[in-house]
């Protein structure tokens, strides 16, 4: 399954409500949404991915993957974030198969190389047979960043290796995160899981079953063939994401050293590192014209950009929004959403 909708970005100004992160040209070929597709085509088939997306986002995965029919995407007329949406999915799956194993993809993440996912995905999903077992994925952890989850596994592992989890805390508080990183063996929870369908509703039922119990209520009756889910429904589900609700509770986690290179995108300093650099030091998605400036990024698709002896800046267009801060301070943005979007509401 793909998620592809729910939660938020940092990638703001360049994402919004109306144009999410995942269904971006900003890094390789096609958007984050179409690499998606190709890594459940990697790991399963055409026939065989299922979507889970918000309704305001339903003509996002028409346009730009025409090619999974309607009851192949389940939508949701509110986000609750993806505990409620893992287990629509398992329920859909379990619906149409009985049973089987689920690899739930994000969309809106970078991961290269495809063969390398592959590999993690088959040695994940081997484990996963086993009925009743949970399997996330884990990247080393190079920094105390607050904004991901933190898995020790009972052992150092090897890229590729698996082993059961000691540890998993999602987004601690940075002393904690701090902690975590000078072990050395810290991985970052990359939202990847692999896991029978019926293995994560056990699992889920047993941690929360007031939200178990809310969500099989909601389920379609049998013999619908497109799952739409109504926003009033989905309103009366506990919004917590799968971590939160099951994977931290849950024991006998399995964590598997992702052999991929991976990044979120979530903030424009993370973008940058996968750009085409310079000899400047420069980096850029767009035409960047530049006199005696270094070590910039610039984020402007459908336009050209101007940067006179400056540095260290990143400068962003999006229509009628630019955003300029120091590099590091991307991740601020955040606080300024909520005036941004009044700001463009008011002169829409």
């Amino acid at each position: 399954m793909i998620l592809a909708g729910g939660g938020g970005t940092r990638l703001w100004p360049l994402a919004r409500a109306r144009r999410p992160k995942q269904f971006l040209s900003v890094a390789g070929r096609g958007t984050l949404f179409q690499q998606a597709c190709r890594r459940a085509e990697a790991v399963a088939s055409r026939s065989r991915v299922l979507v889970v997306c918000g309704q305001g986002h339903l003509e996002w995965v028409r346009r730009q993957a025409p090619w999974i029919p309607a009851r192949r995407i389940i939508a949701e007329g509110r986000a609750r974030n993806t505990a409620a949406s893992v287990a629509l999915a398992a329920h859909w799956i379990r619906r149409q198969t009985a049973d089987g194993i689920m690899v739930v993809i994000p969309s809106d993440h970078k991961i290269d190389p495809l063969t390398a996912f592959r590999h993690d995905v088959r040695v994940a999903a081997r484990a996963a047979q086993r009925p009743g077992t949970l399997v996330i994925m884990g990247v080393p952890a190079t920094t105390a960043d607050t904004g991901f989850g933190y898995i020790r596994p009972v052992r150092r592992l090897a890229p590729g290796e698996l082993a059961p989890v000691r540890t998993f805390l999602e987004k601690p508080a940075r002393a904690r995160a701090v902690r975590f990183l000078e072990r050395g063996d810290a991985l970052w929870n990359c939202g990847l899981f692999v896991w029978r369908a019926s293995s994560f509703l056990e699992a889920l039922d047993k941690r929360l079953p007031g939200l178990a119990r809310a969500v099989l209520r909601i389920v379609p009756a049998r013999g619908a063939r497109v799952w739409r889910i109504p926003g009033r429904l989905l309103s009366r589900i506990m919004a917590l994401p799968v971590d939160k609700a099951v994977l931290e509770r849950a024991p006998g986690i399995l964590v598997v050293r992702a052999t991929f290179n991976w990044s979120d995108l979530g903030s424009f300093d993370a973008l940058a590192s996968i750009l085409k650099r310079d000899t400047r030091g420069n980096r850029s998605l767009g035409r960047l014209m530049e006199i005696g400036a270094r070590d910039c990024v610039n984020v402007n698709p459908q336009g050209i950009t101007l940067l006179v002896g400056v540095r260290d800046l990143i400068v962003v267009r999006d229509a009628e929004a630019v955003m300029v801060c120091p590099k590091g301070w991307s991740q601020r943005v955040r606080d300024a959403r909520g005036r941004l979007v009044g700001s463009l509401s008011a002169h829409a």
